[in-house]
């Protein structure tokens, strides 16, 4: 089926973006070294109840993210570990901190190696049990007539292995690990020169200690449905990530419980007009070009007898009123291993210096989630030409589409399900779509600049590649594939 894709720049209004982009700069009012991003489409996602460690994966997954360049390209999913803010930052501090051991003293580089061997001889230890335990797990399973399908698996499965003690061991080994990692901090404290040094030394040990990572899991029905509390998916964690049932990553979470933001109330609402000049420029804060280009005023697949009708009709809108009844921001709230003050450190401004890459990676962090529920976007036409397209128009359908990049998708959406409803008023002249008051929507991200960088090279550099990839991208965007086949994988 054919689509039609009209951009906000062969849209009737053509400074739709920044009308947008100035309604979030003047509700949430950025400092002169913040800035917002915008996403490229208000991408749905779930926030369950009954699972608030899911939420926090959730939240990790959009906010744990390289970003340089607005409106970004997000979509629902953990990060690829190299699109990680958090794992760009870390090599970079390991980096760092590996040029600063080889100043030390022949002496206490030795140490330093010493306690790496044990550290990797203690990992494989541990590979190592966690393979006996699945060979065991494994032969008992088979020997007992337990099948994959059983519903009970997991909890059959820690049950077996809390009869034989593994963890006793598994404590044990990953003592050995963070004694090792204590053990290389310890000479660094002790011997690296001067206080920037030892701050790097402190948070290399925050970023590599597995003891520092945060599992959070990725399906919300171990909570939400199974009754899974901390202790029970700590079991899971514990014995090797049973059922691949974690994403693990750096510690990122929410300055609140997002639960609370499905019943707190927190209504705003903004129109975008024909005819409005006074803007702020998207385009021109962010030093870049063509956003209008890349952002779908409208898109949605058509029957060839419908498509001439819609394109006639969207050039008949007058303006789009958008609103939520609950907007909200929450601020990230990053680990111990994390300090933004380092970027003044010597050390990392000669490191970027040499590894420009890195520098375009980290240049901006992401310091909070705007995010929106209970949508509602009526769109008013100066005449009422073509509505009959519209009232066909099926939103509780297979097929979906996209208005100013809120995509409306057929069906449920992860774990929740939600209605979506239509209302074409012909007196008002105005087509009205409506979302569960419960269904979430992110709007964009408060950014800090964490240092200087020649800002139009940057930009040219990031939108380069982001029109290398235009097609993957917008594939990725709408859904139509998922981040590893984004990736090849």
């Amino acid at each position: 089926m054919p689509e039609v894709k009209i951009t906000v720049k062969d849209s009737p209004i053509k400074n739709a973006i920044d009308q947008y982009y100035g309604f979030l700069r003047d509700l949430f009012n950025p400092t002169d070294i913040q800035n917002i991003a915008l996403n490229s489409t208000l991408v749905t996602f779930d926030i369950v109840r009954d699972a608030p460690l899911y939420n926090e994966n959730v939240f990790r997954s959009f906010t744990d993210r390289k970003i340089g360049l607005s409106p970004t390209e997000f979509g629902p999913g953990s990060a690829n570990f190299g699109d990680r803010f958090s794992e760009r930052y870390q090599e970079m501090i390991e980096v760092v901190v590996s040029d600063i051991d080889r100043n030390l003293s022949e002496e206490d580089q030795d140490k330093i190696e010493n306690y790496k061997r044990e550290l990797r001889l203690s990992e494989r230890e541990l590979e190592e049990a966690y393979l006996e335990m699945n060979d065991r797990w494994q032969k008992y399973k088979t020997d007992s007539g337990i099948t994959n399908s059983d519903p009970e698996i997991l909890e059959k499965q820690i049950a077996y292995y809390n009869t034989f003690a593994f963890a006793t061991k598994l404590r044990r080994i990953k003592g050995d690990i963070l004694q090792a990692h204590e053990d290389m901090s310890f000479v660094r404290m002790r011997q690296y020169p001067d206080q920037e040094s030892r701050i790097l030394a402190k948070l290399y040990r925050f970023a590599n200690s597995e003891q520092y990572k945060v599992a959070r899991p990725v399906n919300p029905r171990l909570e939400a449905d199974d009754g899974y509390d901390d202790i029970k998916l700590a079991q899971l964690w514990i014995y090797g990530n049973l059922g691949a049932s974690f994403d693990v990553g750096a510690n990122v979470r929410p300055s609140g419980h997002l639960e609370n933001f499905l019943d707190n109330q927190g209504k705003r609402g903004f129109s975008i007009r024909k005819k409005v000049d006074d803007v702020t420029v998207h385009d021109s804060h962010w030093k870049t070009s063509g956003s209008a280009r890349k952002w779908f005023f409208w898109k949605v697949s058509a029957a060839v007898e419908h498509k001439k009708h819609y394109e006639s009709s969207i050039k008949k809108v007058n303006s789009i009123q958008i609103n939520f009844e609950n907007v909200a921001e929450y601020w990230v709230n990053r680990g111990r291993w994390y300090s933004s003050a380092i970027f003044d450190y010597g050390y990392i401004k000669e490191y970027l210096d040499n590894h420009p890459d890195t520098a375009t990676d980290l240049s901006y962090a992401i310091t909070s989630a705007i995010i929106g529920r209970g949508l509602t976007i009526t769109v008013k036409f100066e005449s009422t030409e073509e509505f009959e397209t519209w009232s066909k128009l099926d939103v509780k359908g297979s097929a979906s589409f996209s208005l100013f990049g809120i995509n409306v998708p057929g069906g449920a959406s992860g774990y929740n399900s939600y209605d979506f409803h239509k209302k074409v008023d012909t007196a008002a002249k105005t087509v009205t779509f409506v979302d569960s008051s419960d269904h979430c929507r992110l709007l964009g991200f408060r950014v800090e600049k964490l240092f200087e960088t020649d800002e139009e090279s940057r930009a040219r550099d990031l939108l380069y590649w982001e029109e290398t990839m235009e097609p993957e991208l917008e594939a990725l965007s709408s859904g139509k594939i998922s981040f590893k086949e984004f990736l090849g994988e």
